[in-house]
């Protein structure tokens, strides 16, 4: 954690995407083009390895009470994919691996995407999205859309079963959690058109959905270190 003064470009938090676009009808656009104006300096008390102070944990500790709450959704969205798969291996008589490639090709193709929003309302029924039919590949609506829906997928390809069982669900939270944590990275990285991780299942979702988008590091090649270019974190 460098001591200078604003020693990393901070991007704004993906949620801080949806709002303008909620509010405004259109994207903010690239995470790199709308950097956080703060002046910040790291606290030299976390590179020391003793406890935080008592009212930083209290808000550790909010913020994964919060995190962990959205959990439910995810295990329903997982299963709701699941149940879809079967569906589709039945009624049509395909592979498991085929029928999710027909659910992913429909998260690609806007216009099914714009009936699934077309429909979204918020607790109290009101509709609240901008115009879908303007939304596109750069919209945060969509890309949020098209990641949890892929995300949820995955999973659901991989161990589809094991979340019709509560015991297993209570014992995947963990994991969970972290997956959705990545999910609002990977958001970001979509929007950018850049993503730098080694986790394979970002990387896989990543270049589905950004093919022509800059992927670090690149396949078949290992690195550490990130071009200045690609140096972003994440603002909370």
């Amino acid at each position: 954690m460098p001591a200078d003064d604003n020693p990393i470009a901070l991007a704004y938090h993906f949620g801080h995407h949806l709002q303008h676009e909620i509010l405004t009808g259109q994207p903010l656009g690239r995470p790199c083009e709308n950097l956080v104006p703060w002046e910040y300096r790291f606290n030299p008390r976390l590179r020391d390895s003793g406890p935080l102070p008592s009212h930083v944990e209290e808000t550790v500790e909010s913020m994964r009470r919060e995190h962990l709450a959205r959990v439910p959704e995810y295990v329903e969205r997982i299963q709701s994919m699941h149940r879809r798969v079967n569906e589709m291996m039945g009624e049509r008589g395909i592979s498991r691996a085929e029928a999710g490639e027909a659910i992913r090709a429909g998260l690609l193709d806007f216009s099914t995407v714009h009936d699934f929003l077309r429909d979204a309302r918020d607790p109290e029924g009101i509709e609240f999205l901008p115009p879908v039919e303007s939304l596109g590949a750069n919209s945060a609506i969509v890309v949020h859309f098209q990641v949890t829906h892929a995300t949820a997928l995955q999973r659901a390809l991989d161990h589809g079963g094991e979340y019709e069982k509560e015991r297993n669900v209570a014992r995947l939270v963990p994991s969970l959690a972290r997956e959705l944590l990545d999910a609002d990275y990977l958001m970001l990285g979509v929007l950018e058109s850049g993503l730098a991780t080694h986790e394979k299942r970002l990387r896989r979702i990543y270049r589905w959905l950004r093919p022509e988008g800059v992927l670090w590091p690149p396949p078949a090649k290992s690195a550490t270190t990130l071009p200045d270019e690609c140096r972003l974190d994440v603002a909370d």
